[in-house]
């Protein structure tokens, strides 16, 4: 069974950035992951049709995913 959960309208831009991305992260030297290429952000931005005022907000948000997405993956890689 697939979990369901549900998203506050305000954190919805934020998730669609950060789902479109999902092709863009950076690979190290031996296949890890480093993090997303920022340089395709304001494509991801345009596409969504985020309002540039609320820019700063939807970044901080996929780095804070980014971020969490990364801790998760290198935890589950030492076990």
């Amino acid at each position: 069974m697939v979990p369901v959960f549900g998203i506050w309208p305000e954190n919805a831009p934020t998730l669609a950035v950060y789902t479109r991305l999902h092709t863009q992260w950076r690979v190290g030297g031996m296949g890890s992951l480093i993090g997303l290429d920022y340089a395709t952000l304001p494509f991801f931005l345009e596409l969504d049709a985020v309002p540039r005022p609320d820019w700063p907000e939807v970044v901080t948000g996929v780095q804070l995913m980014e971020a969490e997405a990364l801790r998760l993956l290198r935890k589950q890689s030492k076990s």
